[in-house]
């Protein structure tokens, strides 16, 4: 992010952002490229999706956890800050049990 672009943030969001651990952005990027490569596997019909998928939810769990409660973004920023992480969970956990219902149907080779 641009320094402009952080010096418009008001100063909890922008304190949030820069205080935020490095291995966040770690878990972000195995939570996005694991279910990304599942998306594939899965639309290929390889078994391979559903471990991708369930390693994509552990990370966006553990990430939006830690963004969530130990970095004290719900009683910085109030409840609503919860609903998109909350989505993203969601999302991820139906891709997993998804790819496991197409396991367990023989639709995945």
């Amino acid at each position: 992010m641009s320094e402009e672009t952080l010096a418009k943030m008001p100063e909890t969001q922008r304190e949030i952002y820069e205080t935020r651990p490095s291995w966040i952005v770690g878990l972000y990027a195995v939570a996005v490229f694991s279910a990304f490569a599942g998306a594939v596997f899965l639309a290929l019909k390889k078994r391979w999706a559903t471990p991708l998928f369930g390693v994509s939810l552990v990370a966006v769990v553990a990430q939006m956890g830690y963004v969530l409660f130990g970095m004290k973004v719900i009683a910085t920023l109030g409840a609503s800050a919860a609903i998109f992480p909350a989505v993203i969970v969601i999302i991820g956990a139906f891709l997993f049990w998804f790819s496991m219902r197409a396991k367990a149907r023989g639709w995945l080779r």
